[in-house]
């Protein structure tokens, strides 16, 4: 069975703890003021969107692509990206909260944080090869 396939599409002020976001490929698509909090996002392609004031605290992102994803002013508290697919894994963050969050074992080359709160965060057995954490709080995070 082939998956949806969804571009160029603004998602706003929506909330998908009510309605499931559809499992399908999302490419360059922007997701704005959106509620994932303990939602089900797992089995979805996110190829070259954009998360703004968006809340997927505790989201389930199992088997998730996120290939060039960015997130700005998201709060991402305990997500578990370890659990998503790490093939073509690339993400940025922006002034985001990712409290509990692991990235465990992790192909991390290149990430970009600037200015989140990476507070408790686990990156045991990551790969941070020219990571940059411009202006984070790393308190108690796990390397």
């Amino acid at each position: 069975m082939n998956k949806s396939f969804f571009e160029d599409i603004t998602y706003k002020d929506q909330d998908f703890t009510k309605v499931r976001l559809e499992k399908a490929e999302y490419e360059n698509c922007i997701f704005e003021d959106c509620n994932f909090a303990d939602a089900y996002v797992d089995n979805i392609n996110f190829t070259a969107c954009h998360f703004s004031h968006c809340n997927l605290s505790n989201a389930n992102i199992s088997h998730t692509v996120f290939n060039e994803v960015s997130f700005s002013y998201c709060k991402l508290t305990g997500l578990h990206f370890e659990h998503c697919n790490p093939i073509l894994l690339s993400l940025s963050f922006d002034h985001c909260s990712l409290i509990l969050a692991s990235f465990y074992q992790l192909q991390l080359k290149n990430i970009e944080f600037t200015e989140c709160k990476l507070i408790e965060v686990d990156f045991t057995e990551a790969n941070l090869s020219n990571a940059q954490f411009g202006g984070c709080d790393l308190n108690k995070a796990i390397f």
